[in-house]
């Protein structure tokens, strides 16, 4: 199993809930599990999620986003294939900017 933590206020955005709190989900890991890969398990128990990535294509919705792997966060150039190991934990952010 895997760990998918969705940070506020995405679950909202990404049409995940109608609600925007954290949301933190368990998937199913199997060896090759990526980044990316995990959106995809998401998707098919949010069905809105799964229309906006249809609709909208992965790199649409997701590239802009933040994730990270037990406290390690992926450079956008190899999150799609950024492996993933069982027992791990994923956050997915949005970035902030300010001061």
């Amino acid at each position: 199993m895997i760990t998918l933590k969705i940070m506020s206020p995405l679950p909202d955005i990404l049409k995940v809930t109608r609600d925007s709190r954290t949301v933190t989900r368990e998937l199913a890991f199997s060896p090759g599990l990526t980044l990316y890969g995990a959106m995809e398990l998401l998707a098919q128990e949010a069905p809105a999620f799964a229309r906006r990535l249809a609709d909208e294509g992965e790199e649409a919705v997701l590239g802009g986003l933040l994730f990270s792997v037990d406290g390690a966060v992926y450079d956008r150039s190899d999150r799609g294939a950024a492996p993933l190991r069982d027992g791990c934990e994923v956050k997915v952010f949005m970035p902030y900017a300010g001061g």
